[in-house]
């Protein structure tokens, strides 16, 4: 069995996602906005099943 290590592993994790909402579709946007200043358009949500 191989081991890869964390940042290996988040890569390939990212790389299979899928998009399943953006910006405003996004449910608590507004909370990520507030929290980390970043407008809502550039947030996305994924889903890595």
């Amino acid at each position: 069995m191989e081991v890869c290590n964390n940042r290996t592993y988040k890569k390939n994790l990212i790389a299979q996602s899928r998009i399943i909402a953006k910006g405003e579709r996004i449910r608590d946007v507004q909370h990520l906005v507030n929290k980390y200043g970043v407008k809502p358009s550039k947030w996305v949500n994924k889903s890595s099943s």
